[in-house]
């Protein structure tokens, strides 16, 4: 009886040894270290990695057969995804790798969720994220003009953010694009960090001697490859009127009279700077008579009465007169400027007017 007794306790022993056996391979070795996924990704300009992977413990099954047959699994997969979108994945025995290249000279601005996902034969899922924000935004400057005279060649720099598809300043990816009073003059593309001007871009300097009078506006736009803009501009003021003076008149033996003067112009460097017209008449009456019209080549350019009518002025005919000289000098881009000056013809054989 004893001895049965004991036989029956040592059976249920050796059952008791065989549930917890069966129990224990039933569940997963290390099964408190499910699947885990990790992300990496570094950088947020320019061309960077993204790499993902996870890692897979090792789950054991038996089923009901006497004795059990068991197997063993440690596979599972890993994949990546970009705001939500899948960008492909990679699976493995107990680990598995994925990575992909981007570029953020073409993402679009703000912020990006990159995410790993992790899944192993047992069901078991795991996540890890990484947020980088995208800002493409070109830096754009312009220099200040100098004087406002002849040819202008206004610049600046443009950094665009690093764009390894291609030229950070391929035309519609990332250009310096010019208006100049809101007519497009030209587009031209930069790489990264770079100095732009108004010459290089449109082929020629702006040229203030044929510019209209009056305020103009430059504008400057930075485009990068993602879209992304920024816009620059400087107003600047054209004032091309000429200054003439009457010096005076001077008198030759022959009972002749010239009437002197000067004119400054502003630089035209397509031509020549403007012309002077000289009109006359004897003080007190109402018309002028015009003695003609000369261009002249300069910007500082003496003029005298038998320039623009081939002869002098007889004392015979103004001699102790009181006669007014006007002069209107216009520029090249159509400034003009008038000045009137009463002068005194001296009598017959008398002298010259000084000055």
């Amino acid at each position: 009886m004893t001895r049965r007794q004991g036989s029956v306790s040592l059976d249920k022993k050796v059952y008791f040894i065989i549930f917890q056996t069966v129990l224990f391979l039933l569940i997963p070795v290390n099964a408190v270290f499910a699947a885990t996924a990790s992300i990496s990704a570094p950088g947020s300009e320019g061309r960077f990695t993204v790499s993902v992977s996870g890692s897979f413990p090792s789950y054991v099954t038996c089923n009901s057969a006497n004795p059990p047959v068991c197997t063993t699994c440690n596979s599972g997969s890993i994949a990546l995804y970009l705001n939500g979108r899948s960008q492909g994945g990679a699976s493995g025995d107990g680990s598995a790798n994925w990575s992909r290249d981007y570029d953020t000279g073409s993402m679009a601005q703000g912020s990006h969720i990159f995410s790993a996902r992790a899944s192993d034969c047992g069901g078991n899922t795991d996540q890890a994220e990484k947020t980088i924000i995208v800002d493409n935004t070109p830096e754009l400057t312009i220099n200040p003009p100098g004087a406002i005279e002849g040819l202008i060649d206004i610049g600046g720099s443009v950094d665009f953010k690093k764009y390894d598809g291609g030229e950070q300043g391929a035309v519609n990816d990332g250009y310096v694009r010019i208006y100049l009073d809101s007519v497009h003059r030209g587009t031209k593309s930069y790489e990264d960090t770079a100095s732009w001007s108004y010459k290089e871009i449109t082929g020629a300097a702006i040229d203030a001697g044929i510019l209209s009078e009056g305020e103009h506006t430059l504008k400057v736009s930075a485009h990068a490859k993602n879209g992304k803009s920024v816009v620059k501009e400087i107003v600047f003021t054209v004032d091309n009127t000429p200054k003439s003076t009457i010096l005076g008149t001077r008198g030759y033996p022959d009972n002749t009279i010239e009437i002197l003067g000067t004119t400054v112009f502003k630089e035209n460097t397509a031509g020549k700077e403007g012309s002077v017209t000289l009109y006359i008449k004897e003080a007190g009456t109402s018309s002028y008579t015009r003695c003609g019209s000369r261009s002249f080549e300069g910007k500082n350019v003496s003029w005298k009465y038998s320039d623009f009518t081939g002869t002098r002025l007889q004392k015979s005919v103004w001699g102790q007169k009181e006669i007014i000289a006007k002069v209107v000098a216009t520029a090249a881009n159509g400034a003009s400027a008038t000045v009137e000056k009463p002068l005194m013809v001296p009598a017959l054989g008398s002298c010259s007017t000084k000055f």
